[in-house]
């Protein structure tokens, strides 16, 4: 590993930070870290070239490598990170070429983080086994011979497109075909082979995990339709349960999403986005969500067609102000020329999400007129300081418009305005949903703001528990705690 690297002269830094967003608005081309940089932005590279991830994280690397490491851990963390799989296997495939040895002391923690399955972008088809390699298939072997069921269940099969790993598997274990598939089987006791086996009537909804049930319940439902039923019935009825600590808020209403029309959400989702786990607990703020809806937020994930950034920030802004406890509960501000508080209503989950779907958006990503509009409203109506916001959250992909004075950035607009204004300048947390190289709209050490990335709900923990909140305090707060002192004890050893 590279020790820590000197940073570069702070003027020097200073000076050659301008950067631009692709609206013209002025803002910073790093945070100053290269690790808050990564942070800020590994939640949201969907659409990255692999290279370009790379480089990323090697800056970050080369800058402090314990804390690029336990940011990648926390960026594959599906329970309580972001649960980004392609950006963290992209990464590790690199450290196993460039930093094997560490590489492999890392290894036997992936499956606490992640899925068993990413154990094998370390295992090639071919006849050699590499440093890396064998430590995969040491770690595999061993939980399948301890009786690891999840560990059977992402292990390939011999005649699937996988078969040349299966059979690399299956000899390192020294097992004959028939004993490997027997083993595997055997394991394996998930909702598929039932499905598989026509056992439709045995399965048991309540324990059936989050996203098998948001992929599978239209099939339980055309097989099964009065257990289906029942089961729905015990939903609402609070007698049946519903798993959802593996799922996040896009997953459940993204595909429902539509300013048109109102969307029939199945009980199931319902549930589901009911007993999502709730990171805003004991929320000692005053929160205020403004969610992106302008035109760059419609685009894709490079290859990921399946979700766009705008489902994710409506969906993370319905999931904060449903959950948010104090006066700003159910509300939200829109980004567009004539920025507007909006108030979530309905009884049921469709009636919420077309709420705020049927928003009024705009089309551009007028930051600073969103702010002019808030302080012009607490002006006119002589708002006290206790009851504005004090923590606003801005879902968005930071590419803002260029403000009155090209030079200013975002935020020192924010605190000039409010500054004529009178009032106390909130906590602005920047949540990155389509990250891009050279837009960081904060640096590293600027207090009163955090920059965070990601589609998960969860990095609200941190930014309920930071003392120090700034966008370096907060990343901290998230990687610096006992959730991933395995991996400073790994890189240690």
């Amino acid at each position: 590993m590279h020790p820590e690297r000197k940073s570069m002269n702070p003027l020097v830094q200073s000076m050659t930070n301008a950067s631009t967003t692709l609206n013209g608005g002025a803002t910073n081309a790093s945070s100053l870290n290269p690790v808050v940089d990564l942070f800020f932005q590994i939640g949201a590279m969907r659409g990255w070239e692999e290279s370009n991830i790379v480089s990323t994280f090697v800056s970050a690397l080369e800058h402090n490598p314990e804390q690029a490491l336990k940011v990648l851990f926390w960026a594959r963390d599906i329970r309580q990170g972001t649960g980004e799989r392609r950006t963290f296997r992209t990464v590790c495939q690199h450290l196993a070429g460039s930093h094997t040895e560490v590489m492999s002391r890392l290894i036997p923690l992936i499956p606490e983080y992640g899925r068993w399955d990413d154990l094998l972008l370390f295992i090639s088809p071919n006849n050699e086994i590499a440093p890396c390699e064998f430590v995969a298939l040491s770690v595999i072997t061993s939980a399948l011979r301890s009786g690891d069921a999840l560990c059977a269940k992402w292990m390939p099969r011999e005649k699937s497109s996988k078969g040349a790993i299966a059979r690399k598997i299956r000899k390192y274990m020294g097992l004959s075909p028939k004993a490997y598939r027997k083993l595997l089987s055997g394991l394996t006791q998930v909702v598929e082979n039932q499905m598989c086996s026509g056992d439709w009537d045995g399965i048991e909804y309540g324990h059936v995990p989050s996203q098998a049930m948001r992929i599978y319940k239209g099939a339980f439902k055309r097989h099964s339709e009065e257990r289906w039923a029942s089961y729905e019935e015990g939903l609402a009825a609070g007698t049946e349960k519903v798993n959802a600590g593996a799922i996040y808020p896009h997953e459940i209403i993204g595909s429902y999403i539509s300013e048109y029309q109102q969307a029939a959400i199945p009980p199931v989702s319902e549930a589901q986005w009911n007993a999502l786990p709730n990171w805003l607990m004991n929320n000692p703020y005053r929160i205020l969500p403004v969610v992106d809806t302008s035109g760059s937020m419609y685009g894709g994930y490079g290859m990921e067609t399946s979700v766009k950034p705008i489902q994710v920030s409506v969906s993370l802004g319905l999931y904060v102000a449903e959950r948010n406890n104090g006066p700003f509960k159910n509300c939200f501000v829109t980004f567009s020329e004539k920025p507007t508080m909006q108030i979530v209503r309905g009884d049921t989950l469709s009636e919420r999400v077309y709420s705020i779907s049927s928003a009024k958006w705009g089309m551009s990503t007028n930051l600073n007129g969103t702010f002019d509009v808030i302080l012009s409203h607490a002006k006119r109506n002589r708002v006290m300081q206790s009851d504005m916001p004090n923590v606003i959250l801005i879902l968005s992909d930071m590419e803002f418009n260029q403000g009155v004075d090209p030079n200013s950035t975002s935020m020192e607009h924010v605190r000039h305005a409010y500054s004529a204004a009178g009032y106390e300048v909130p906590k602005i947390v920047f949540w990155n949903l389509n990250a891009r190289t050279g837009n960081v709209p904060v640096t590293f050490r600027e207090d009163g703001t955090a920059l965070v990335s990601g589609f998960s709900p969860s990095i609200m923990k941190s930014l309920l528990a930071g003392k120090d909140f700034t966008p370096e305090g907060i990343m901290m707060e998230t990687i610096g705690g006992e959730r991933y002192a395995a991996v400073s004890s790994a890189i240690a050893a």
